[in-house]
């Protein structure tokens, strides 16, 4: 039966694909088979020393054998040449047993090399895309369909960022244990687990709540193959395109506003024509009655007057208006001239103080000052910021507020203070206030505040912002005033009915 068994080890040996040999308690090979032969010419018959090998590996084999000729079992991993190029084994001795007493030693190498050259390139590969996650601007992600949540499998820091937690921190965890929308999950879901599994790759824009705020990204998501029952995965790279959203609503807006200006020039020509007709009218029903004074009874004649004189009054209001409008409507011109900062001021309340009532009252204090040199048109747009800033901040408080314009002249200066008590300047937004795209509003671009200080420091001014006593804050502007320039003209004295070309 031992004769049998040998030869049936034997065999086997013969057929293995890995160096398989026998050696006694000197060290001599006894038996090699086909692939350890092949692999080593000369280890057959031979000892240890007499193989053609270095003596560093010569060494660790004969340490090794011997560890086995003491009853131990020994496994390692050794490198060595082995003619042009260097192999890695897994090298396993063990002692042979005759009658309870060691005569020898088994042992194998199997190559391993690919092995572990796989093991190196995937490691490398790994360094590859760590570093690529950690360096790229995209949010990177792969997520496991977890029945109705998403398992995070994998997050880079930017798509951490998005929880407010490093992408260690959010591995293992689900989208709705860090806080995900209901609705965003199921969006996902649904898209991982009918569209994805239909067309393998999505393209696809979202809008959703982060830590850091509302945030709109664009990406594709791919379905990643899998062994059949395992659940499904799938892996998204993404832009943050907020900002790109916001400016190009901006820049819609800018047209809209635009076509808004040409609507009101034409609006304005439109109203000016027919008012001027009820002008001539009234100023014709006038002289009738003056001219007939004596044939129309006193308390009839009181009666018209004051009917003629609400109508002039409701006119003078109309053709307040339509010169606003008309102020507004100019094209955005850059030419520079004097400008009438109260005038300015006035039309832009006129036509902002509906909307910004919402906010609580809107007033003003006009110090007339004198004229400066700028551009009127330039001059109300920031007006209007500030305004519409103003009247936001107010709005963040859940109050009604007071938004108060001020004009006076400083000096050589002409200063106007734009004035709330609205929620004021917070820490992380005052360094940066006047930077491009710095907000604090869920709706702004941040462009505001920076192209209104360019427009101002254009006509050689300052914007600044101020923090106001008891809350809220100031933006001040400042200009260089045109002395010598003679002061507008104002005051409260009854003003005579308007003449036809008044209007507009």
């Amino acid at each position: 039966m031992v004769s049998l068994l040998e030869e049936q080890l034997r065999t086997l040996a013969e057929h293995l694909p890995f160096d398989v040999w026998v050696r006694d308690k000197g060290d001599r090979c006894l038996y090699a088979n086909a692939t350890a032969r092949e692999h080593w010419p000369a280890l057959y018959g031979k000892t240890i020393d007499e193989n053609e090998v270095s003596a560093e590996v010569a060494e660790l084999w004969r340490t090794n054998n011997r560890r086995a000729l003491d009853g131990e079992i020994v496994r390692g991993e050794v490198a060595y040449r082995h003619g042009d190029e260097t192999q890695i084994v897994m090298n396993l001795i063990a002692p042979v047993s005759s009658e309870g007493v060691v005569v020898g030693t088994v042992g194998v190498n199997i190559d391993i090399t690919s092995q572990r050259r796989a093991e190196a390139e995937a490691r490398d590969r790994g360094r590859i895309l760590a570093s690529v996650l950690d360096t790229t601007r995209a949010a990177v992600g792969v997520r496991e369909v977890e029945k109705d949540d998403l398992l995070h499998v994998l997050d880079n820091h930017v798509t951490a960022a998005l929880f407010g937690l490093t992408p260690e921190a959010t591995v293992g965890k689900t989208d709705r244990e860090l806080g995900a929308s209901n609705s965003d999950v199921r969006r996902t879901v649904q898209r991982a687990t009918t569209e994805l599994s239909q067309r393998g790759a999505l393209e696809f824009e979202h809008t959703f709540d982060t830590a850091a705020g509302q945030r709109t990204f664009v990406g594709t998501m791919a379905r990643i193959e899998r062994e059949p029952g395992l659940p499904i995965r799938f892996f998204f790279v993404a832009d943050d395109v907020t900002e790109q959203r916001r400016i190009e609503a901006q820049l819609l807006r800018g047209e809209r506003l635009a076509s808004l200006g040409t609507l009101a020039a034409s609006i304005a020509h439109e109203i000016k024509n027919p008012a001027s007709a009820v002008l001539l009218s009234l100023g014709h029903l006038r002289s009738v009655l003056d001219a007939h004074a004596s044939e129309v009874p006193k308390a009839l004649r009181d009666e018209l007057d004051d009917v003629v004189l609400d109508a002039l009054s409701g006119l003078d209001h109309v053709r307040r208006l339509v010169g606003d409008l008309s102020v507004l409507a100019k094209p955005t011109d850059v030419e520079l001239h004097d400008v009438d900062v109260d005038e300015v001021v006035r039309s832009t309340l006129a036509l902002t103080r509906s909307a910004l009532t919402v906010y609580g009252s809107v007033t003003s204090s006009l110090g007339e000052p004198p004229p400066v040199r700028g551009n009127a048109i330039r001059l109300a747009q920031v007006l209007l910021n500030l305004l519409t800033n103003a009247g936001q901040a107010i709005g963040r408080t859940g109050r009604a507020g007071v938004i108060r314009v001020t004009t006076s002249r400083v000096g050589d200066r002409v200063r106007i203070d734009v004035e709330d008590d609205g929620v004021g300047l917070t820490p992380d937004i005052r360094p940066r206030l006047f930077q491009a795209f710095a907000t604090s509003s869920e709706s702004g671009t941040g462009l505001g505040l920076h192209l209104s200080r360019q427009i101002v420091e254009g006509f050689g001014g300052t914007l600044t912002a101020l923090d106001r006593e008891g809350g809220g804050a100031i933006f001040r502007v400042e200009l260089p005033a045109m002395v010598g320039s003679p002061l507008p003209v104002r005051g409260d004295a009854p003003r005579a009915p308007p003449s036809v070309d008044s209007i507009g």
